[in-house]
């Protein structure tokens, strides 16, 4: 690997013009070392050059014992180069290597030139993550990011809240617009959607007053929120068009097919065709991969993706239930579906497989027989949509139960925990309410009042517990026998449930991972650093994960959680496992509070 492909993943160096690291190649050397030979002395002489490894490797050594083991691609000396103080660590070669160095002179115009990258050697992993993340996002030229002011075509409309639905009608024919603002304090806005559910379906006639039908106050955002905003807060919020402003000013409104014409492959575009047409529901799944490309190269935030495939999967879900509810009649009791894991926790990409249930309310056997034909059909369609099965059968099939059984399972749980039901039942504790009409308020209080039953936290932290980074004596990684590993089981996993923990410690409403790390942060459980720390570390490994199925799916090959080690780029390495490090950490942090080794 040359010097320049390098550089180029070493933070802080990702910091600097191309043109920069060019001019530094003119100072480099490239020096052979054999085994065995001491770079840098623990308490000697400050370093006069930084190291960068082309080859080999080097044992960091702390008061006799290895705190690190660098490989290619990793850079040491730093911090003592820079600072002229002297080196923390003993750095010993243990084969030939190859090593890139550079001296301070070749550094001090660079750092008095450039703050950030003088900053960067001083980031700790929190920040290096959340830098790498950013510079990433940026290099990507997506039109996400542009703002939703320009999708306008035409100045807004209005008129008198006084005017007849007629009226309105006319207008909006004329101008071939499909929705009009009205007058009023606040303004107001009506569109033929309210013609047809507020005036049709109600045998209104055309005399009615706008002001009986209209919306108000009407949802609107500034003309300069992003275009990838503006479609989530539309979808979000079921709205088909949406006003912008400016200075407090409705400039123009905007609409679905605006949209639809800024991208082919949007959210829109898919749920309508669904809206129209169910037999599309087979193709569902290739066009979320689609458009989880697509969000992903136009360059937005590895949550913002996963909160837009969430609102999609909501809207199917509701659709296919009031489908099954067409197909079988009306339910004879009111019902809530619920969805877990990644998808409660609005955290899922690429379809996996279902977490899903069913609660209603009146315990009786026409309702059970309803929902046993009801579930099925249900999950049927989820898997026609590319949902698969649950291998161990969390699925609504399974798991319909009324609410008083529902509370007495929780209630068990909770109160009288069981190491093994813990384990098995955890992604119970990420549910979220996706349709229904049924209350679950005795449900929640239960979770909400979690934080005072410490035998069932200490279990559940036991639990969590059971995923493990793969890091090995001195912080070697651990590779599978592909030389490979499970991202989700060796990080993302593990970050999952430490927040769940936390989360439920917290009394938290939200079951999202960085909610519940916040959450944890403000009830004093965790520490502000901590939770930004997982946070990071949580953004970065979903990230890298869907970058490598989305390189799977482009290849050909079927996306899964694994990633070739030895495949990943040298900044990529180095950050996974410095962020394995602080998982293992915060296990540990974990273990002690709750005592979890006194549980047997």
């Amino acid at each position: 690997m040359t010097f320049l492909q390098l550089i180029k993943q070493c933070p802080p160096f990702h910091l600097l013009p191309e043109s920069e690291l060019h001019s530094l190649k003119q100072s480099l050397r490239l020096q052979h070392f054999h085994p065995q030979t001491t770079l840098l002395q623990q308490g000697g002489s400050p370093s006069q050059q930084l190291y960068l490894i082309r080859r080999g490797t080097v044992h960091l050594i702390h008061h006799g014992q290895i705190a690190d083991i660098l490989e290619v691609g990793d850079m040491f000396g730093q911090m003592s180069l820079i600072h002229q103080t002297a080196p923390e660590f003993s750095a010993i070669t243990q084969d030939p290597c190859e090593i890139y160095t550079l001296a301070l002179t070749a550094l001090k115009p660079l750092l008095q030139q450039y703050p950030k990258f003088t900053e960067g050697f001083t980031y700790d992993l929190t920040e290096r993550l959340r830098q790498t993340l950013t510079v990433e996002s940026s290099e990507i030229n997506g039109n996400l990011t542009i703002e939703a002011e320009s999708l306008i075509t035409r100045p807004p409309f209005s008129i008198n809240p006084t005017a007849t639905v007629g009226e309105a009608a006319r207008v909006m024919r004329e101008l071939k617009i499909g929705a009009v603002l009205v007058s009023a304090t606040p303004p107001a806005i009506v569109t033929e959607q309210d013609f047809k559910v507020r005036v049709l379906a109600e045998g209104l006639g055309p005399e009615t007053l706008i002001s009986h039908i209209m919306t108000q106050p009407v949802k609107t955002l500034p003309s300069d929120t992003p275009v990838y905003s503006t479609m989530l807060f539309m979808l979000e919020n079921g709205i088909r068009r949406l006003p912008l402003t400016k200075h407090g000013q409705i400039i123009g409104v905007i609409s679905v097919t605006d949209l639809l014409r800024h991208q082919t492959t949007n959210p829109f575009f898919v749920l309508s065709q669904l809206d129209k047409d169910p037999a599309s529901l087979p193709h569902y799944t290739r066009q979320v991969t689609k458009i989880v490309a697509n969000l992903f190269d136009g360059g937005l935030n590895i949550m913002q993706i996963a909160r837009t495939i969430a609102s999609m999967n909501e809207h199917l879900i509701k659709r296919l239930l009031l489908l099954t509810e067409e197909q079988l009649g009306p339910p004879p009791t009111p019902y809530t579906w619920l969805v877990f894991g990644s998808e409660g926790r609005q955290e899922q990409f690429l379809l996996t497989d279902q977490d899903n249930a069913l609660v209603y309310q009146d315990d009786t056997p026409e309702a059970a027989l309803y929902f046993d034909k009801f579930t099925q059909i249900m999950v049927n369609y989820l898997i026609e949509a590319g949902f698969p099965p649950c291998p161990g059968g969390c699925m609504a099939t399974n798991w319909h139960k009324p609410l008083a059984q529902w509370v007495t399972l929780f209630r068990q749980w909770i109160e009288e925990p069981k190491a093994q039901a813990l384990l098995e039942a955890g992604i119970f504790f990420d549910l979220r309410a996706v349709h229904g009409n049924l209350a679950l308020d005795p449900l929640m209080e239960l979770l909400h009042q979690a934080k005072n039953h410490t035998l069932f936290l200490a279990h559940l932290a036991r639990a969590a517990l059971e995923f493990t980074p793969p890091l090995g004596f001195f912080g070697r990684i651990i590779k599978n026998d592909q030389g490979g590993i499970n991202l989700k089981k060796a990080g993302i996993a593990p970050i999952v449930s430490l927040a769940r923990v936390y989360g439920l410690q917290s009394g938290c409403d939200s079951p999202a991972t960085i909610d519940r790390l916040e959450s944890a942060t403000q009830a004093s459980h965790l520490s502000q650093n901590g939770a930004e720390l997982l946070a990071e570390t949580f953004r970065f490994l979903l990230r890298l994960r869907l970058k490598e199925q989305l390189q799977a799916h482009k290849n050909g090959r079927t996306p899964d959680n694994n990633i070739k080690w030895d495949d990943l780029s040298p900044l990529d390495r180095r950050h996974a496992k410095d962020a394995f490090i602080a998982i293992r950490d915060y296990q540990e942090h974990l273990s002690l509070h709750f005592n979890t080794n006194r549980l047997g």
